[in-house]
């Protein structure tokens, strides 16, 4: 088993780092090889509808991580919660107007990210399960340490 700190200098995870030199994190936000990819070739391809928000997705994804890693409050916040599904794998996501972020918080202030998607694609074809399902999946596959997850549903539990 590994701590995250292991798994990035493996190459398993990468931080993802969106504040300017002088800003220090209060949170930390890391991303599977396969979300670092969706980032760079995926994110740049989801539509813009304007007439919603005036930011393009990856202006809007950046955005919220940022409000991230500098500890913003998001309790009772849309844009980010855990997703509920029978049973509870403890996967939350991280929402904007265009996209939708699915990951998990290994420990408190910690999230990774796994999967990425366009919002319309994921409400028109019902994918929450899939999402839900498949980040579980990665996650039980990544030799992190126990526990993998934090077993909560409460924003203050995890930020």
């Amino acid at each position: 088993m590994a701590t995250i700190y292991e798994l990035c200098e493996g190459g398993k995870l990468k931080r993802i780092e969106v504040l300017e030199d002088d800003e220090l994190p209060v949170r930390y936000i890391y991303g599977t090889p396969e979300f670092i990819d969706w980032l760079d070739n995926g994110l740049p391809s989801i539509n813009h509808t304007p007439e919603h928000d005036s930011l393009k997705p990856i202006e809007q994804v950046f955005s919220l991580f940022s409000e991230y890693e500098i500890g913003e409050s998001f309790p009772d916040d849309r844009r980010f919660k855990p997703l509920t599904y029978s049973p509870d794998y403890y996967v939350w996501e991280m929402k904007t107007t265009h996209v939708r972020i699915f990951g998990w918080f290994p420990c408190k202030s910690s999230f990774i990210c796994c999967y990425g998607g366009d919002a319309n694609e994921i409400k028109l074809k019902s994918l929450y399960s899939q999402y839900i399902l498949r980040t579980q999946y990665v996650r039980n596959l990544l030799p992190l340490d126990e526990p993998k997850f934090l077993s909560s549903r409460k924003c203050s539990d995890v930020l």
